[in-house]
């Protein structure tokens, strides 16, 4: 079932390449005559922690994002691979250790993508900030006409070892608009909906229940740092909301504030949103 569920998440990233128009290295080409593209499955990977677990495993899928015809390669891939020291900020041996250390990680001949792990020492995350390993992948070392997708290169691994509180308590709420705008929704809880992840009750300006849909706008918190993801406005409309900033926490009150956009024809009008705690 596992190697199913990839094939199709494969097959879903090659399909999905396919609308791009050029890679840096390559075009995304399935003539048969251009070259294979190799990169990270996702950008970004967060893992989060908050007990000691011991010592477990994170997979960060390297797969092949397009090119050639669209078909495995009869030989094996060789992939080599380095960390980025100047951006890193967690450690090897602290969050972190390499389940092979030999820098390089090999698609076998027939496959389009391979595991790379982690092992992730759970004991060993921060209780107040997050950490983040940035591993990019330098070449195909054994295929001259086998290339790193520029935009697939990279991945940041980010340890969060803080648990957020926030739905613990109300709000009083208020939202600004850019232009002056304001609308105070008074009292207001959150909706918890994940680990660091919550949905507010009310967006913009408009009160809780005006909106179909939930209503509100979901963000995650990451050691006092908010972001909100790009989304469909409450849920539904094809408006977008998406951070303009990111938000902070103050450490001290708890009191919060959120900046973030909103999409009327595709044009942006900005609010923030700010949050007293009760």
């Amino acid at each position: 079932m596992k190697n199913i569920l990839k094939s199709i998440l494969v097959a879903f990233a090659l399909i999905t390449v396919v609308s791009c128009s050029e890679d840096d290295k390559a075009g995304y080409v399935y003539d048969g005559t251009g070259s294979r593209l190799f990169g990270f499955q996702n950008p970004t990977t967060r893992v989060q922690y908050f007990e000691d677990l011991g010592v477990l495993d994170e997979v960060l899928p390297v797969v092949m994002v397009g090119g050639a015809d669209g078909t495995a390669s009869t030989q094996d891939i060789i992939i080599a691979y380095t960390v980025d020291t100047a951006n890193s900020t967690a450690t090897e041996g602290v969050e972190f250790d390499f389940s092979d250390t030999s820098g390089l990680l090999t698609i076998p001949a027939g496959e389009v993508f391979t595991d790379f792990t982690l092992k992730i020492n759970t004991a060993n995350f921060s209780p107040t900030e997050p950490t983040s390993l940035f591993i990019t992948l330098t070449e195909v070392t054994n295929s001259s006409s086998d290339v790193i997708a520029s935009i697939n290169e990279t991945v940041e691994v980010v340890f969060i070892g803080c648990l957020s509180q926030l739905d613990s308590y109300t709000y009083d709420v208020t939202t600004v608009r850019a232009d002056g705008a304001t609308t105070a929704h008074g009292t207001q809880s959150l909706t918890f909906i994940g680990v660091n992840q919550f949905r507010t009750e009310s967006v913009g300006l408009w009160a809780p229940g005006v909106l179909q849909g939930h209503g509100g706008y979901d963000f995650v918190d990451v050691c006092g740092v908010l972001t909100v993801a790009p989304q469909a406005l409450s849920g539904i409309y094809t408006n977008q909301v998406y951070t303009d900033s990111p938000g902070s926490v103050d450490a001290v009150t708890g009191d919060f504030s959120i900046t973030y956009a909103i999409t009327f024809s595709g044009v942006p009008d900005f609010y923030t949103s700010t949050y007293i705690k009760q």
